[in-house]
């Protein structure tokens, strides 16, 4: 009986996983224009970076790579939501480069090896300032937007008190 059982329940994690290729594989559509074809000079990818000594992934997208870069520092802890972008197209990409900054523990940073005394605000700030530094490297911007949501507040507002010259504005008037 207990081999009916596991035999079943792999069967269904098969049946998952094939799914989930399936309708997931992976990869995030491109920006099109009304003929269905790649608009040029956007961006749309899922990419990993070694954050903290951490692989800590994000999702970058823009319809125009020439647009001022934003990062956006999800709630949590460890809860990302990109999810909901996909869902409720806000529209940020269509004046931003916007990077989909998924923390460590959550997401696609998310790693049963990670250690749990470096899931603090102070790393996790840390982490932000890196993924900033990265952002500023790779788009060749001096400065970028930060914008973040609930459980990201203290590490984004961290972040720029710490160090207010990476961002715009760089004063509140």
């Amino acid at each position: 009986m207990l081999l009916i059982l596991l035999s079943i329940l792999a069967a269904l994690a098969t049946i998952l996983v094939v799914v989930l290729l399936i309708y997931s594989p992976g990869k995030l559509k491109d920006f099109v224009d009304n003929d269905g074809v790649s608009v040029q000079g956007s961006i749309s990818e899922k990419t990993f970076v070694t954050i903290g000594g951490i692989r800590q992934g994000m999702f970058i997208r823009s319809k125009n790579i020439s647009n001022p870069v934003l990062l956006y520092v999800h709630g949590g802890p460890a809860f990302s939501n990109y999810f909901l972008v996909e869902k409720y197209k806000p529209g940020l990409e269509d004046h931003f480069t916007v990077c989909y900054w998924e923390q460590r523990g959550g997401g696609l940073s998310y790693s049963p090896d990670i250690p749990l005394e470096t899931m603090t605000f102070e790393q996790l700030t840390s982490d932000c300032i890196e993924v900033t530094n990265y952002l500023r490297a790779r788009f060749g911007n001096n400065k970028i937007y930060l914008m973040a949501h609930s459980g990201g507040t203290p590490i984004a507002i961290q972040s720029g008190i710490r160090f207010r010259y990476l961002f715009l504005p760089n004063k509140i008037e």
